[in-house]
C-alpha cells in the first residue's frame, strides 16, 4: 500500500530543522472481515497532499531559522497546525505473530522548479526536513512513528512493530508529523519541489 505527499521549498534562500519529544499511538484490535491494509496519508482520497516551506525575510536574515511546514493540496485541518495526519490499519492477520513496517522513499530530493536556481538545475535534499510526531487518536500500547529526519534513502523505516497473536488480529497507528526544514544552508534563490513516498507492510 503506498501513499504519497509533495513537500516544496519556496524562498529567497532555502532550508528546514530537527525536532524531538514523539508522541505515537498504534492501538491492537480485535477485527472482523476479510484481511486488509489500509494507509492514509493527509487526505481520504486520492489527493496528493503538499507541505509548503516559505523561507524569505526574517528566516534568512540576519541569521538563518528553521522553517516549519504549512500543510496544503486538500490536507485536512489537524489539531496541530499545519500538520499531515498518516493513519496505517491492518485486518485479519491470523494467529501468527506480524510485522508492519512504515518506509518512506525521499530519495528524489527537492528539484528547482524556477528563480535564480534554473541557472545551474539544483536538488535540495530531503535530510534537511524533519519532523515532529504527535498523537492524533487517544493513548497507546506501543510506539508507532517517532519523531525523525528523512535520510534520503530509498527505503528508509519509519517505524516496524510486531502484532503478537493474543493482543488480536490488527493493528492501528495514528499520529500528525508537524515537518520542518533546517534553513542550515543558504540555495538560490528559486521554488523547489519534490515528492515523499510511503509504503506500508505486512508478510
Amino acid at each position: 500500500m503506498k501513499r504519497s505527499a509533495a513537500l516544496s521549498c519556496a524562498a529567497a534562500g532555502c532550508l528546514l530543522a530537527a525536532c524531538s519529544g514523539a508522541h505515537a499511538v498504534v492501538t491492537f484490535l480485535n477485527t472482523g472481515g476479510g484481511r486488509s491494509i489500509t494507509l492514509q496519508v493527509g487526505s481520504a482520497n486520492a489527493a496528493i497532499n503538499t507541505v509548503t516551506f516559505d523561507v524569505q525575510g526574517a528566516a534568512i536574515a540576519p541569521s538563518a531559522a528553521p522553517v516549519t511546514g504549512t500543510a496544503g493540496g486538500g490536507a485536512p485541518p489537524t489539531s496541530l497546525t499545519g500538520g499531515i495526519q498518516i493513519v496505517l490499519t491492518t485486518n485479519r492477520r491470523g494467529n501468527a505473530p506480524d510485522v508492519v513496517k512504515l518506509v518512506a522513499n525521499s530519495a528524489a530530493g527537492m528539484a528547482c522548479q524556477s528563480g535564480v536556481c534554473t541557472g545551474s538545475p539544483l536538488t535540495i535534499p530531503f535530510s534537511t526536513v524533519s519532523w515532529t510526531s504527535f498523537e492524533s487518536n487517544g493513548s497507546g500500547s506501543a510506539t508507532g512513528i517517532p519523531s525523525g529526519r528523512f535520510t534520503g534513502a530509498a527505503s528508509q523505516t519509519l517505524f516496524s512493530v510486531t502484532v503478537p497473536a493474543r493482543a488480536g488480529n490488527g493493528v492501528r497507528v495514528s499520529n500528525v508529523l508537524v515537518f520542518s526544514y533546517d534553513n542550515a544552508t543558504l540555495f538560490p534563490s528559486g521554488s523547489y519541489s519534490g515528492r515523499v513516498t510511503y509504503t506500508a507492510s505486512v508478510p
